[in-house]
């Protein structure tokens, strides 16, 4: 096999061994075909980064090692990757195994990928570094996909991946927290609210398994179904003697004066199980 055969220049675009001899003369074909292999080799894209999280080996329930409430803030799931790559090559294509649910219906989770060609977006939803994947509702694992996202040329980058859930909108259910899960706000601070009518809800405790604020809930509150607080007011404890809870962030003593007297909704954030993530560096087209 040499390339005196045609097809094995245009399908492989190679040299055999025997076409150089180290030392000998060599014509002006063979130093493109050599300069043209080496610039194929280089132009090939790769894998960037590949983090895997295993199951657990249950039985008929599919459960990744990564896995928690997806906050409604941008939060790191991995440590910044520092990623060696190939000159030159300035996309990639992100692919994510992951199954996102809540309590009643789907979920929709939101993984933002920084890089040096494409910086962190605070306040973004819509980019082309940020992927929105929506679950189905059930547990079974999905797979959702992102091209073209900005890369650094040179061959070196650092990759981080963010997390943010979007809040679900579905009311929260008792066995999560307790009763009632809405209601009329009472006395307000600027981190809690009480209620007007006493509430049987599951209070913070060291040895708690399930309240509102461990089980990923947020507190809506409205005037004739019309959000009064532009936040999501995040639960972190209920306490106990006085049903209280306790949310972040904190509010300013105009938005305590909006909320007081207001219809209060206890609702669910998104949960999400990953399986696997990775980022692949497209080829160069030219």
């Amino acid at each position: 096999m040499t390339m005196d055969t045609p097809e094995i220049a245009s399908l492989f675009g190679a040299l055999d061994s025997s076409g150089i001899i180290d030392g000998g003369a060599v014509n002006a074909h063979m130093l493109r075909v050599l300069a043209m292999t080496s610039n194929r080799l280089v132009s090939k894209g790769h894998v960037l980064t590949n983090v895997v999280w295993p199951d657990d080996n249950v039985v008929a329930e599919s459960v990744g090692q990564l896995r928690g409430i997806a906050w409604p803030w941008w939060h790191n799931i991995l440590p910044p990757i520092p990623t060696p790559k190939k000159p030159g090559l300035t996309t990639a294509d992100l692919e994510v195994v992951v199954s996102i649910t809540s309590r009643v219906s789907e979920g929709t989770v939101e993984v933002q990928t920084v890089t040096g060609a494409a910086r962190y977006q605070p306040g973004a939803s819509s980019a082309a570094n940020i992927l929105q994947m929506v679950g189905s509702g059930s547990s079974v694992f999905e797979v959702f996909g992102m091209d073209n996202i900005p890369i650094a040329s040179g061959s070196m980058d650092e990759v981080s991946f963010l997390l943010r859930g979007i809040p679900t909108g579905d009311t929260a259910q008792a066995a999560d927290g307790g009763t009632p899960s809405t209601g009329t706000v009472g006395r307000v601070g600027p981190n809690w609210f009480e209620p007007t009518v006493g509430a049987s809800w599951t209070f913070t405790t060291p040895s708690t398994l399930s309240n509102w604020a461990n089980t990923g809930h947020y507190v809506d509150f409205t005037v004739s179904s019309v959000a009064v607080v532009p936040l999501v007011s995040v639960i972190n404890v209920v306490q106990a003697g006085n049903d209280r809870i306790y949310f972040y962030p904190y509010l300013n003593a105009d938005q305590q004066q909006m909320i007081n007297g207001t219809t209060y909704t206890i609702k669910q954030l998104p949960r999400y199980n990953m399986a696997n993530l990775a980022l692949y560096a497209n080829a160069r087209t030219v």
